[in-house]
C-alpha cells in the first residue's frame, strides 16, 4: 500500500496519545504492522493505535487492506527500566503529520518524565 491515508483507532487514555482523537488518520507507505501476542499486557506490551476494521482507507489506494484488520500500528513496550515505542506509520511525513506529530512529541515528553 504505497502512500495512502488510513484510519486507526487510538487509546486516548494512554499518555502517548494525549491530545489525539479516538479515530485518527495516519500516513501509511508500505509501513510495518505489528501483531501482539495474547499475553501482551503481561509481557509489558501495549497497543496505542490499531486498525479496527477491514476498510481503513481514507485517501489513496489500497490492495489487501483487509489484512490490516486487528493489526497494531503503534505500540509501546517496557524494556528493562525504559520504554520502546514502535511507530509503524509515517508519523512525521510532510503535511499529514499535523494530526500525528503528537505521537512523536508525546513520546519525547514521556521519555523525560519520571
Amino acid at each position: 500500500m504505497p502512500g495512502s491515508i488510513l484510519r486507526v483507532k487510538v487509546d486516548t487514555a494512554h499518555p502517548l496519545a494525549h491530545g489525539l482523537r479516538a479515530d485518527t488518520d495516519v500516513y501509511f507507505d508500505n509501513s510495518p504492522v505489528f501483531t501482539l501476542p495474547s499475553d501482551a499486557q503481561a509481557r509489558g506490551l501495549t497497543a496505542i493505535a490499531w486498525f479496527d476494521g477491514p476498510t481503513p482507507l481514507r485517501s489513496g489506494w489500497a490492495w489487501g487492506q483487509a489484512r490490516l484488520d486487528g493489526g497494531v500500528a503503534i505500540a509501546e513496550a517496557r524494556v528493562g527500566s525504559g520504554r520502546l515505542v514502535l511507530f509503524g506509520p509515517e508519523i512525521t511525513f510532510r503535511a499529514q503529520p499535523h494530526g500525528t506529530f503528537k505521537f512523536l512529541f508525546n513520546g519525547i515528553m514521556r521519555g523525560a518524565a519520571r
